[in-house]
């Protein structure tokens, strides 16, 4: 029996990269896979989908076949894509064209901290802003660097790219963001792999999609996907009294609110967090998008 780790889905086939030879092979799943170790599963996404890219599998060679016998339990799951077993994202948003939409960070950073995911923000196109701008925008991001990485990237000049392969070492991760933010650029800088990139719309600011399929490249001594879909993703499946936990801002003083955990910050009485966002401690957009993600999660599950 050996261990692998899914890296493509051939449609009923799957490309596994042998843990320990670091081989590459082409297995297929054996009977129903026993043993699958995948909490909250149900029948009907079993059956569609059993195996997905980020698996640990079992697989043995039988009848001039590799198999996969059985998939080891996954530390978490992302939807949209399907990739598993995630330890970190480079969450990547663009300086301008298009500008940086505040409320989906935070929608993000919401998606990504309840799977306990490391975050890694990076913020392109550098070389398109003026130093004010820069300044103006940094400024902003400033109150993130608490909770966060956040690094500047110049596509061009490739500044602090080692940084970033720096930590892809003995990891999976996954690069995400809204169109046109760079992704594909990124990725073909950390790679040896040429990503097919999309010019901007001028009128629109949005960049097609260039990307139509997850998979795991081996990079840097560790293994690098991109992923397609992942903006569309929504937390529609939190409680609306679950969001205010994903911001480690809040949960940090949350404690001294006078309802303590059970404050929803929003109108309560004695509420440390509605308390320092007057006092300028917690950024204003930061905490209107909080409002506006609570108004919006209540809307959509009523």
């Amino acid at each position: 029996m050996y261990k692998g780790l899914v890296v493509k889905n051939l449609i009923n086939k799957y490309v596994i990269i042998d843990l320990s030879q670091k081989k590459t092979i082409i297995a297929q799943p054996k009977g129903k896979i026993k043993d699958f170790n995948k909490k909250n599963i149900t029948t009907k996404s079993l059956y569609h989908c059993p195996i997905k890219i980020g698996d640990i599998v079992e697989y043995e060679f039988k009848y001039n076949n590799f198999f996969i016998i059985n998939i080891q339990t996954r530390k978490n799951e992302l939807e949209r894509p399907h990739i598993v077993n995630i330890d970190q994202v480079l969450l990547i948003f663009s300086l301008t064209e298009p500008k940086i939409d505040f409320k989906l960070l935070d929608k993000f950073l919401i998606i990504l901290q309840r799977l306990n995911i490391k975050i890694i923000l990076i913020f392109t196109k550098k070389d398109l802003i003026n130093q004010e701008q820069f300044q103006y925008i940094k400024n902003q991001l400033s109150y993130y660097e608490k909770w966060y990485s956040v690094i500047y990237i110049n596509a061009k000049q490739k500044n602090n790219i080692n940084y970033i392969i720096e930590q892809l070492k003995n990891k999976i991760t996954i690069m995400a963001g809204q169109t046109g933010v760079g992704k594909s650029t990124l990725f073909n800088n950390l790679t040896s792999l040429k990503v097919k990139t999309q010019p901007i719309s001028i009128r629109s600011f949005k960049g097609k999609h260039t990307t139509t399929s997850s998979q795991l490249y081996m990079c840097h001594q560790g293994y690098l996907a991109d992923t397609p879909g992942f903006s569309k993703l929504t937390i529609s499946n939190l409680k609306t009294n679950e969001i205010k936990n994903f911001y480690p801002d809040f949960n940090s003083i949350s404690e001294q609110c006078f309802f303590g955990n059970n404050c929803l910050h929003i109108e309560e009485k004695k509420c440390k967090i509605i308390e320092n966002y007057q006092k300028g401690l917690i950024t204003k957009s930061r905490y209107l998008n909080y409002l506006f993600l609570v108004k919006q999660n209540k809307n959509n599950t009523n």
